[in-house]
């Protein structure tokens, strides 16, 4: 298998035109299509830049030995989601922002792409589980914080 890439990256927002970050976690872009999984962060508020670069480091820390296991290419994303914890408005848009900036570099396969979320991301992964269901191949939630 390639090398893995943990990184934060950037795209530009189809919102307001802005950089925003986003991590990825992965064996380098080959020629078949990865497997994706989408963290969603458990942040019930805007989760700031710097917050969101700690976090995310984090997480990648935790994947890497199963990306580094994994017997086909695959990669872990982390958008940041500007705006409330249920991915609805400014967060939705980031995640698809998101995913278009990645199959840019990665090829992705669109029958393996995952979401996964802890605390309001599992909240906003159920969401958009909902709303997009055609989307995802599987969903992972953990304590999920549904009022």
């Amino acid at each position: 298998m390639t090398r893995l890439v943990c990184q934060i990256n950037h795209y530009r927002s189809s919102i307001d035109g802005t950089e925003q970050p986003y991590a990825i976690l992965g064996h380098s872009p080959g020629k078949d299509p990865a497997a994706c999984v989408v963290l969603l962060h458990p942040s019930l508020t805007d989760i700031g830049k710097e917050a969101f670069i700690e976090y995310a480091f984090g997480e990648m820390a935790r994947w890497r030995s199963a990306i580094e296991r994994s017997d086909r290419a695959a990669v872990v994303v982390i958008p940041r989601g500007r705006g409330n914890a249920s991915w609805m408005g400014p967060a939705g848009d980031d995640l698809w922002n998101v995913l278009e900036d990645v199959a840019r570099f990665h090829p992705l396969d669109s029958d393996a792409i995952y979401l996964a979320g802890e605390g309001s991301g599992a909240t906003g992964a159920l969401q958009l589980a909902c709303w997009h269901p055609d989307r995802w191949a599987a969903l992972a939630v953990a304590g999920p914080t549904i009022d």
